[in-house]
């Protein structure tokens, strides 16, 4: 088993590497499939060593090394959607049928990569909703006492108690609940919840030396640093819910991997919001993702000059490529479009897969 491992492991490597960022959609996915068809020859391995076992326990072993949502991926890229759809639906399923983070950011990820017309269908929709898959994460990374808080951003709903998430965390405390109450009240717009994580991200960005005097700083990052400070005491034009709620996604974070999956459920649903005409909404959405990618790349930079980690590297080019979606030449609905007159896609595309790939690894770093 370890040689399936280091082989997906090399793979990896070789995505995060070898893909480029310039070039046309064909050159990314080219590159791409040549590379990532490594993950079929891993699949049909696991299916031929273990074929005596059955199919469940193929899928599990394949879902807990990373390998079988790496090849849905590239099947997907490869247009075989006829595979994905005939899959074994426990495939997509851990154990006691709740979802990993890699399930979850795997159903993201096809959402923004997979044409219109596929990822309209009712085999897609059905098989691919991305809020079934989050709802259903087993989020192994994130603290329970977190857990009501990103199902409230993701859902609208907490759809966990805060006493109950404490204790399940061992935290049977009134900071604890007073922690995760203070999450959920910000996200409904209250001002002193607000207030209060305001302050706790000002601390954060102050640690790694972020002001808003400085250029370049995300649009969201700006109006929390200039509210802090007094400059701006109305953000977002007064849109509090919206503005609590980012604080509190902000903060919610305790791995680059969760930070790369609510970027994600920004991304779907912003180009939900565009498709739907609602583009001030849309666009708000749009610089969370810029946030928390630029939080990203403060978080991971390493204090040496020219030696930041992979992390700050992809989440800086994620910043960048996000940042240039913003000022694409064309209709508003048609930002995301996967089509050749969007010029910006191709880069989009290639910092998705090697974020994505990435975090995979990592995710197999901590869990086992």
């Amino acid at each position: 088993m370890s040689s399936v491992v280091e082989r997906a492991g090399t793979i990896r490597v070789r995505i995060l590497y070898s893909v480029p960022y310039e070039g046309g959609w064909d050159d990314v996915v080219k590159k791409y499939l040549e590379i990532a068809s490594g993950f079929e020859d891993l699949w049909r391995e696991l299916n031929d060593r273990f074929k005596d076992r059955g199919d469940e326990f193929i899928c599990n072993l394949g879902a807990n090394l990373g390998v079988f949502y790496e090849y849905i991926v590239y099947l997907a890229l490869s247009e075989r959607w006829s595979s994905i759809f005939n899959s074994p639906k426990f495939c997509f399923y851990r154990t006691y049928y709740s979802f990993n983070e890699v399930c979850a950011m795997t159903a993201l990820l096809l959402n923004l990569i997979t044409r219109d017309e596929i990822r309209k269908s009712g085999d897609f929709r059905q098989q691919f909703n991305p809020e079934s898959y989050l709802i259903g994460s087993s989020w192994e990374s994130l603290p329970k006492y977190l857990r009501p808080a990103v199902l409230k951003v993701i859902y609208g709903d907490s759809l966990s108690d805060c006493k109950d998430a404490c204790e399940r965390n061992g935290a049977v405390n009134n900071r604890c609940y007073q922690d995760c109450m203070q999450m959920l009240d910000a996200i409904d717009g209250d001002k002193n919840a607000i207030n209060a994580l305001a302050n706790k991200m000002k601390i954060i960005l102050k640690k790694y030396g972020m002001q808003s005097r400085w250029s370049g700083i995300p649009k969201l990052i700006k109006e929390v640093l200039d509210y802090t400070q007094g400059i701006n005491t109305n953000p977002l034009n007064g849109d509090w819910r919206f503005f609590g709620k980012s604080l509190a996604e902000l903060l919610i974070p305790t791995t680059s991997r969760i930070r790369f999956i609510l970027m994600l459920h920004d991304l779907v649903a912003a180009r939900d919001k565009f498709e739907a005409g609602s583009y001030n909404d849309a666009f708000n959405l749009l610089d969370l993702a810029i946030a928390h990618a630029y939080v990203g790349k403060v978080k991971f930079r390493n204090r040496a000059p020219g030696k930041d980690s992979l992390a700050s590297d992809l989440f800086n080019t994620a910043e960048i490529t996000l940042n240039e979606l913003k000022t694409v030449n064309t209709a508003q609905a048609s930002i995301f479009d996967i089509s050749p007159r969007n010029k910006t896609i191709p880069k989009f595309l290639s910092i998705l897969l090697k974020l994505y790939h990435y975090h995979v690894q990592t995710y197999l770093n901590e869990v086992y």
